[in-house]
């Protein structure tokens, strides 16, 4: 079995509810690794440690996807005696070498010594496996600052472990140790970062797509599928639903002013979230908004859009500009989906002139004035369809 130790940051400050954020990453863990051969995962001196017999790489690239985990690093057990940890030293550095074709190679020897009773110091630990690994390995130097490979070593109470990396996780908090959430994604660029986002809060999202059909095809809709099938690893279970919306954009056409169609498009959409939140038993609606970023996005717009909302309307990227967002997208994986251009259901009927500066009592107003307008959100929230989908498996899954 190879081990792994699994560091988190956040979830240290959580004071008298940190057994909580703890137990639910090793679920959110155990969940993720579960097809992937014989995996143990437990808890152990303010560290996570996960023991595998699968593919090591296949291992690692999973738990980069896994909020919650700060850093994590392969390593070595060994006994509570110097000479156990100088064995494994040199087993761990061995394979490092034969990475690195220049020399001299690097070095130093950082030790931690939780196990006050053991009787060497960290220094002293430090300064005897840096003396061992430059007489077993002539091409190594040792340099303090910045060193291209460091040793690291902890010695806990039954034992000692050794690692030679620390490999960067995506922070935050796990899935599921926060509320439920409903993120209103669109197939574009920024709603999937929005949602990366609040799951990485510790937020569980559940996905809301609105689909036009006819006037928008299917490869939007697939689209959607593809970006939740990506989203799908940072979290262990994912629903989508998506609610059909070319009623409710004929009525609006129909019955309102051409400037003021997507302001009512986006109210109808907070209105069917609320229902879906409703069932979903979720604490609040996300959005890709940033301020400004388009017409709807003013603030005076963002007012009128939100005012029927029933639950707060987070929106995780109110204050970052396109390129910032964009580099996340390109950094979580979604990107190269997001850009693929078909339309999405905000460009139907889209007004020539949208009004960037809309006025409450107005749009309150013809909003009620819209015949069957409970009728036609009844009928959005019970024709949805829902897709499940697992962390681990990437076919769509369950429709129900």
């Amino acid at each position: 079995m190879k081990t792994i130790i699994v560091r988190y940051g956040e979830i240290g400050l959580k004071g008298k509810n940190r057994q909580l954020f703890e137990k639910r990453l090793v679920e959110n863990i155990r969940t993720h690794l579960e097809p992937y051969g014989q995996n143990h995962v437990k808890k152990c001196w303010g560290r996570l440690e996960v023991e595998t017999n699968y593919d090591l790489d296949t291992i690692i690239d999973i738990l980069r996807t896994i909020p919650g985990i700060a850093n994590f690093s392969p390593c070595l057990h060994t006994s509570l005696s110097l000479e156990g940890l100088e064995d494994a030293a040199q087993k761990i550095v061995a394979p490092q070498l034969e990475q690195h074709s220049a020399s001299p190679v690097t070095f130093r020897v950082t030790a931690k010594r939780a196990n006050k009773h053991f009787p060497i110091f960290s220094t002293e630990i430090e300064a005897q496996l840096g003396a061992t690994l430059l007489k077993t390995f002539p091409q190594l130097k040792v340099q303090l600052q910045h060193p291209m490979l460091e040793v690291g070593v902890e010695v806990r109470e039954k034992d000692g472990i050794v690692y030679t990396e620390k490999i960067s996780g995506m922070g935050g908090l796990p899935v599921n140790s926060r509320e439920r959430v409903i993120s209103l994604i669109s197939g574009g660029i920024d709603s999937p970062v929005a949602s990366w986002m609040m799951m990485k809060r510790g937020c569980s999202v559940i996905y809301l797509y609105f689909h036009s059909f006819p006037f928008i095809g299917e490869q939007t809709k697939e689209k959607v599928f593809d970006l939740v099938k990506l989203l799908r690893i940072y979290q262990p279970t994912s629903r989508l639903y998506v609610a059909p919306f070319a009623e409710i954009q004929k009525a609006i056409k129909t019955q309102a002013p051409e400037k003021l169609r997507t302001i009512l498009y986006r109210r109808f959409m907070n209105l069917i979230a609320n229902r879906i939140a409703q069932i979903e038993h979720a604490q609040a609606i996300i959005t890709g908004d940033s301020l400004a970023q388009v017409a709807s996005q003013t603030l005076n717009n963002l007012i009128c859009i939100t005012e029927n909302a029933a639950y707060p309307v987070l929106r995780p990227l109110i204050g970052m500009d396109k390129q910032e967002i964009m580099a996340l997208s390109r950094s979580i994986g979604t990107y190269s989906t997001s850009i693929q251009d078909f339309p999405d259901c905000c460009t139907v009927f889209q007004p020539r002139k949208p009004a960037t500066r809309s006025f409450l009592p107005e749009v309150q107003k013809i909003e009620n004035s819209i015949e069957n307008l409970e009728q036609l959100i009844e009928n959005a929230v019970e024709n949805c369809e829902i897709y499940h989908y697992s962390c681990h498996e990437n076919q769509a899954i369950v429709k129900q």
